[in-house]
């Protein structure tokens, strides 16, 4: 909730006082647009994380859930809030290729599964790049047939070796 909003008290509702709930009311609205745009009372929330030390405030329109529910159904989407934002920071998916769940699920997984084997293949090969800089790398060179280790350090792939078959039938 905003620091300036307006509301006024219209009934406290009972909870634990030793609990992690500092409080729970129902408030009204007050604000002349906030009036208008909802006119039903609300729950104000506020709730302190121990582990966080910090107090949060929630407003719902959810008369039913008990205030600690509240409390743990926004921590969990913070939580959800968090893993997206870490998959937008490091997964560098710029957009998805459908909007069905199994279309976006299919390509987060991929996403995964390239950062996990780039990151297996950095640590072994002992290459100090970062995993952008060694992704951009095979994005460019992707039909060559280099490992990450040659890319990197700019060696040449191996030549390719004749089978033994094919020089004594003459046909190299």
């Amino acid at each position: 909730m905003k620091s300036n909003g307006a509301f006024k008290r219209i009934k406290n509702n009972p909870h634990d006082k030793d609990g992690p709930v500092l409080s729970d009311v129902l408030i009204q609205l007050t604000g002349s647009k906030t009036k208008k745009l909802y006119p039903k009372p609300i729950r104000k929330v506020r709730y302190y994380d121990k582990e966080y030390h910090h107090t949060y405030e929630f407003i719902t329109n959810n008369l039913e859930l008990s205030a600690q529910e509240i409390a743990d159904i926004y921590k969990r989407r913070w939580q959800v809030e968090l893993f997206f934002k870490w998959i937008k920071q490091n997964l560098k998916i710029k957009s998805f290729w459908g909007t069905s769940e199994n279309a976006v699920s299919t390509q987060i997984w991929a996403a995964l599964i390239i950062s996990v084997l780039l990151w297996i293949s950095k640590t072994i090969n002992g290459i100090t790049a970062s995993t952008h800089q060694i992704l951009q790398m095979v994005k460019t060179t992707l039909l060559s047939k280099s490992s990450i280790l040659e890319l990197w350090t700019n060696k040449p792939p191996p030549p390719a070796t004749p089978s033994p078959q094919l020089l004594l039938e003459g046909l190299l």
